[in-house]
């Protein structure tokens, strides 16, 4: 563990050392739910000599939802064996790779045990078939209601998914599970009192995506001609239950049949080949672990004068996790946090380039580190951030004296994109910059 952890755990102050317990996940060691047996016993000393209750108790219990997690240690051939929870390859078994462990599905039944989003629950349980999943169970809850809270902690589930938005699972589901920096939100949670409800009607069908505090989209569902357009949205991420940490699986959309539609995605279309050449699913951004948050929206279209909702076409709108976005056209993740780019000139002419606050591991007499400085440079006299990539090719500054064919250029472009520029530019006729960029004169 880090020595800087481990002081924190030292520490005089009570509330410090809460904190740190507490934080634990955060840790590089235990960024995957997963302790070695080191790491354990030496995080138990610090129980052993632990003289407040209430932190000998956070600790416990902190520990106590690592203790089913065993790391697998390479055999002596150096091939590490096969097991149900190696580490994933692509997106779609990243997803579902924590059901594996102790899990539920919870959905909701109205009076009667009338089922609401059959259709859904029905996809999800033949994506977590009992013989790959046998730790998975399914529990139908009264409308409105907060058991899947009791037997969560009865049952000591690591991972639970809920199928329909939180409102439909009590006020505590609202508060308990809540991801409330979510880039994709219900404008209401719960029904109108009455389908006659008129505004208030609207809101519940409303879906939108937030930029920070900022609401830039709102999607609306809509019927027309015998027809409907919903949303669905698929969300993973964590949350802290009481004493420990679980993984919350949503599935749900603005009316039942963004619902299915969502839980056709997740369970069927994500696994589809993307890759025309390669026959690759969406593959994993560099950055994922196994306490990463995923949002994916989707909008799709069914026939509304049916008994039964079916999506006849599934369109993904959006896909993020963390910080990385999925772009369909290049088939690869683009970091889309903030980055801020200074480029320091001598002279007039580029000296250094600084990302984010730490100089970039480019040498300055090299060709990456002039294409860098032109693109940032020429970026910031333009609105759009936008350099014509016709004029790079013609720069005999960058390229020592040549030209270079465009299709050259957008290669090394890429490339660059990749090696040192945080996945910011958007390469097409133009190349873009996704950045704040500041020139200063030293």
């Amino acid at each position: 563990m880090r020595q800087e952890f481990l002081d924190r755990l030292r520490s005089a102050h009570r509330s410090e050392r809460l904190l740190a317990w507490s934080e634990l996940h955060l840790e590089p060691e235990a960024s995957r739910h997963v302790l070695s047996v080191s790491d354990r016993l030496q995080l138990a000393e610090f129980l052993v000599v632990e003289d407040d209750d209430g932190v000998h108790r956070m600790g416990s219990d902190t520990l106590l939802g690592y203790s089913s997690c065993v790391q697998v240690e390479p055999s002596g051939d150096g091939v590490e064996p096969w097991s149900a929870a190696t580490s994933p390859h692509t997106l779609e078994e990243w997803l579902w790779n924590d059901f594996h462990k102790p899990s539920a599905i919870f959905r909701s039944s109205e009076r009667g045990y009338h089922r609401r989003d059959s259709d859904a629950v029905e996809i999800l349980a033949r994506r977590l078939g009992i013989k790959e999943f046998p730790l998975v169970n399914f529990h139908p809850l009264p409308l409105h209601k907060d058991g899947w809270r009791q037997l969560t902690t009865e049952r000591a589930y690591k991972t639970i998914g809920l199928v329909g938005r939180l409102g439909l699972f009590g006020d505590r589901a609202e508060t308990d599970l809540q991801w409330t920096d979510a880039r994709f939100r219900f404008l209401r949670q719960t029904p109108p009192p009455s389908y006659e409800a008129g505004e208030e009607l609207r809101q519940y069908y409303c879906l939108q995506e937030f930029e920070g505090g900022r609401v830039v989209h709102q999607y609306d569902t809509q019927d027309r001609e015998g027809y409907r357009v919903d949303y669905g949205i698929i969300q993973k991420y964590p949350v802290f239950l009481g004493t420990h940490w679980i993984t919350v699986v949503l599935c749900c959309g603005s009316s039942s049949l963004g619902t299915v539609a969502a839980a056709q995605w997740a369970a069927i279309d994500l696994a589809i080949p993307q890759d025309p050449i390669t026959q690759a699913p969406i593959t994993l951004p560099k950055t994922i672990t196994s306490n990463s948050r995923l949002e994916a929206l989707l909008r799709t279209r069914g026939a509304s004068q049916t008994d039964i909702w079916r999506p006849s076409t599934i369109e993904l709108l959006g896909l993020y996790v963390d910080h990385d976005q999925w772009s369909p056209s290049d088939l690869q993740w683009r970091d889309v946090q903030q980055h801020t780019f200074e480029i320091r000139l001598q002279a007039g002419k580029p000296a250094a380039l600084i990302i984010d606050g730490e100089k970039a591991r480019l040498n300055r007499d090299s060709q990456n580190f002039c294409l860098a400085a032109k693109v940032l440079l020429g970026a910031s006299q333009n609105p759009g951030h936008a350099v014509d990539i016709r004029q790079l090719a013609r720069d005999r500054d960058i390229w020592d004296g040549r030209r270079l064919h465009t299709s050259k250029v957008k290669q090394r472009l890429h490339n660059l994109n990749k090696q040192a520029l945080k996945g910011t530019l958007t390469v097409d006729q133009q190349v873009t910059v996704a950045a704040e960029i500041i020139v200063t004169e030293e």
